[in-house]
């Protein structure tokens, strides 16, 4: 199996579950070197086209390539001697701001004090929506967005704002998602958000990645697009730019991809096939096989767990192999 990481940390709130704290992702390494034989992804890509995949074998991938993935999950990894794969959006690098969608969950969920109603055109839909006393941020409201998790209930109006404008922005192209940012910022009356342990990594920390024995880097994408709505050419640049970019700046040939959300389409099974990338990655919680599509690979969500916890859901995934 290939189990899915985005970050090592412990935010403010995680509606997705894409945070592992420091602590549990410890023990999980601990619990993954007892249960399974860890190899590295394209190890595990070499073994599924030569049919050669063998039981109980585990590779660890992390998505989006954030900052805490060189600070935190990096020492850990190579304390426990654990090969891992990075997948980068290249767009992202160097840039000292957060993700999209951590900007406007760090906005809409955190901010201490918001207008009291939102009205905005978005994509050519007016999107309204009253605040009324959950404008000034409490205590009380801070706890509920920390311990919100989708598809739960959206706990408060701020959470439902958030939910309504982030179904709305993710199919969008990154340009007018960056538009709708910058007038949210401005409704908000916000700037920059955000610390830089959210950030993604700069173009030094992924070097000693890439060039790290233990680690290799994959495409992500060029701007993290849902991927399934957009057109041929620009799935093709979203894939080939990323691609290209990671081969001249750290002079290795990357041909793995990790589909952004998990999402795809004829069309960018077309794309990756013209491009002849090895395998591809979806957010589908399947096992791999030999009877496996290379390019429609499976792989296991990771969240906050601790050791024993992890260890049982680890039991509970091979035993519906």
């Amino acid at each position: 199996m290939v189990l899915m990481y985005h970050r090592i940390a412990t935010p403010l709130s995680d509606p997705w579950q894409l945070a592992v704290s420091r602590e549990n992702f410890s023990q999980q390494l601990e619990v993954l070197q007892k249960l399974g034989t860890v190899v590295p992804v394209k190890d595990l890509v070499v073994s599924l086209k030569e049919n050669k995949i063998s039981r109980n074998t585990i590779s660890i991938t992390f998505d989006d390539g954030y900052r805490d993935n060189y600070f935190l999950a990096k020492p850990l990894l190579e304390k426990h001697n654990c090969a891992a794969s990075f997948f980068i959006t290249t767009h992202s690098i160097n840039r000292e701001q957060q993700f999209w969608w951590d900007e406007l969950e760090t906005i809409l969920l955190h901010h201490k004090e918001l207008p009291a109603s939102f009205s905005m055109l978005l994509n050519g839909e007016n999107i309204s929506k009253s605040l009324a006393n959950h404008g000034v941020l409490t205590p009380d409201e801070q706890l509920v967005h920390k311990t919100w998790v989708w598809p739960g209930q959206p706990p408060s109006p701020r959470c439902e704002l958030y939910l309504l404008i982030w179904e709305r922005l993710r199919p969008l192209p990154y340009e007018k998602i960056e538009t709708v940012l910058d007038q949210i910022r401005h409704w908000a009356g916000v700037d920059k958000v955000g610390n830089a342990d959210s950030f993604p990594m700069n173009l030094s920390q992924i070097n000693l990645i890439a060039n790290h024995p233990l680690f290799d880097i994959g495409i992500h994408t060029l701007t993290h697009p849902a991927l399934a709505s957009h057109s041929y050419p620009i799935q093709l640049k979203e894939i080939s730019d990323c691609k290209y970019f990671l081969e001249n700046e750290f002079g290795q040939t990357n041909n793995i991809i990790a589909y952004p959300y998990g999402d795809y389409n004829e069309t960018t099974l077309q794309v990756v096939q013209e491009l002849k990338l090895a395998a591809a990655f979806t957010t589908r919680q399947k096992h791999i096989d030999n009877r496996e599509d290379i390019h429609q690979l499976g792989r296991f969500q990771v969240s906050n767990w601790n050791g024993e916890v992890f260890e049982e859901k680890l039991h509970q995934w091979f035993r519906t192999y």
